[in-house]
């Protein structure tokens, strides 16, 4: 399953360029936020601690394809 993010209604307000309670690709949502937060200098402080989706504000689910790659090493399958 691909990795999955939703917007927490209560946050819903800072990211005007979202839809809170809606489940989509995490990559699409951080592409998404990344590219408003460019758009608007004002709302670069959302994007903190090297990570674009603050856990506080988005729930997820499903695995990362990141994860799943880096916990096998080369040759092993």
């Amino acid at each position: 399953m691909t990795r999955e993010a939703c917007l927490k209604t209560r946050y819903a307000s800072l990211y005007r360029c979202l839809r809170p309670e809606v489940w989509e690709p995490a990559a699409v949502v951080a592409d998404r936020l990344l590219a408003w937060s460019l758009e608007h200098p004002g709302t670069a402080g959302l994007v903190r601690s090297g990570r674009v989706l603050d856990e506080q504000h988005f729930s997820f689910r499903g695995r990362s394809p990141r994860a799943e790659r880096c916990c096998t090493r080369a040759g092993e399958r």
